[in-house]
């Protein structure tokens, strides 16, 4: 399964992508109580969602593009 989530901000994409280009940084995301990102994983513990890890696939800093898997989650 796949999400693809498509919004318009009215900012800098460059501004933008200091916050979510960098795969240790979570403050943009609602719940996460903290974070651990080993260059390859990152690792999050959410309020009311659990733990949660993430490989990330891709990260391009010119292209300003990040993909990443899912790989543990509390949810099914």
């Amino acid at each position: 399964m796949a999400i693809d989530i498509n919004h318009t901000l009215d900012y800098p994409p460059a501004k933008v992508w200091e916050i979510i280009g960098d795969p240790g940084r979570a403050d943009w995301v609602t719940g996460v109580t903290a974070i651990e990102f080993d260059g390859e994983v990152r690792r999050f513990k959410m309020d009311g969602a659990g733990d949660l890890a993430e490989r990330i696939v891709t990260l391009d800093h010119e292209k300003m593009h990040i993909a990443y898997s899912v790989i543990e989650s509390a949810a099914p």
